[in-house]
């Protein structure tokens, strides 16, 4: 059996591996520094979001044309400063909207007039986004600079797809374990402290899933998901070579594989007005899944068409 991580820069190399495995290629924290012009406070990499909206392309008249200058450097500052005055979750939802259903930019195409709508993310074609994965992705408040600066936090790994922050992951270390209390509760801790209006919250006014880690467990909720309602992941889909060796890296592989996290984040998260934002359980998600199947698939018999019922527990 493979040996488990004991320190936590340990658990953060592991679980690194496991996502490039996966498709996520790594930036430094420098390099991600560079990709949002050196301002710490910001946390989007505008640079890696300026490419995909270059490549983006709209239709008039049928033909293709891409967004101008302006356009982009619009779109940038828009999504790269949310009014956090609103609240959190009231962010976090508008933005949710803004990357399921693109934003409609003003454009002109030989003088006239056009109100295309940008999509920040390519929903059907998993290959046409980018992603990327940080470690120690530091983020300091308005106004202070990068480098170690009081008031300042380190996410153990920070996921961005196509620039944006859609993923974080909090990482305690296997060490510090005291009592009986599992360190990925340490994690989970971290990550609700960080949401504070007087912490980082800038950052996950864009996230869509949030996990835990220690080396060995896992657990996964989204933003304000009270502690106790973190959970685990049982996988159903993935096939026998896929399967994982340690719940850490089933939670990883099964929520953070491209395809599976563009998943989730259209179709399995919802914003309640009394349950605040929710994201679906695992029963949930793969009960759904053999619902649509179900009910897709017409009875065989020619002489009594119907498609098949059923009932979920």
């Amino acid at each position: 059996m493979k040996a488990q991580p004991t320190t936590e820069q340990a658990v953060k190399t592991s679980a690194c591996q496991v996502l490039g495995t996966l498709g996520w290629q790594f930036l430094s924290p420098r390099q991600a520094l560079e990709a949002r012009a050196g301002k710490a406070h910001s946390v989007v990499l505008t640079e890696i979001l300026r490419q995909q909206l270059a490549q983006f392309r709209f239709v008039h008249t049928g033909k293709h044309y891409p967004l101008s200058g302006h356009t982009i450097d619009a779109l940038i500052a828009q999504l790269a400063n949310p009014a956090l005055n609103e609240g959190l979750l009231a962010v976090n939802e508008k933005l949710y909207n803004h990357l399921l259903y693109g934003l409609t930019v003003t454009e002109f195409i030989n003088g006239k007039k056009v109100s295309p709508t940008v999509m920040l993310i390519d929903w059907h074609h998993s290959a046409a986004n980018q992603f990327h994965v940080v470690q120690n992705f530091e983020v300091a408040p308005a106004g202070i600079s990068a480098g170690g600066s009081k008031g300042s936090r380190s996410p153990g790994l920070v996921c961005f797809v196509n620039g944006i922050a859609l993923g974080i992951i909090e990482v305690a270390s296997p060490e510090r374990q005291t009592g009986s209390r599992p360190t990925v509760q340490e994690a989970i801790a971290q990550s609700l402290r960080n949401q504070w209006p007087g912490e980082i919250p800038a950052l996950y006014a864009y996230a869509q899933l949030l996990l835990a880690i220690d080396g060995q467990q896992g657990l996964y909720g989204t933003c304000g998901t009270p502690a106790e309602f973190w959970a685990v992941w049982r996988e159903e889909d993935l096939p026998a070579a896929q399967q994982a060796d340690c719940p850490q890296n089933e939670l990883l592989i099964s929520l953070l594989t491209p395809e599976r996290l563009l998943e989730l984040t259209r179709f399995f998260i919802l914003f309640d007005q009394k349950a605040g934002k929710v994201v679906a359980r695992y029963p949930q998600v793969f009960g759904i899944k053999r619902l649509l199947e179900r009910i897709q698939r017409k009875n065989q018999r020619p002489e009594n068409p119907r498609r098949q019922g059923g009932v979920i527990w």
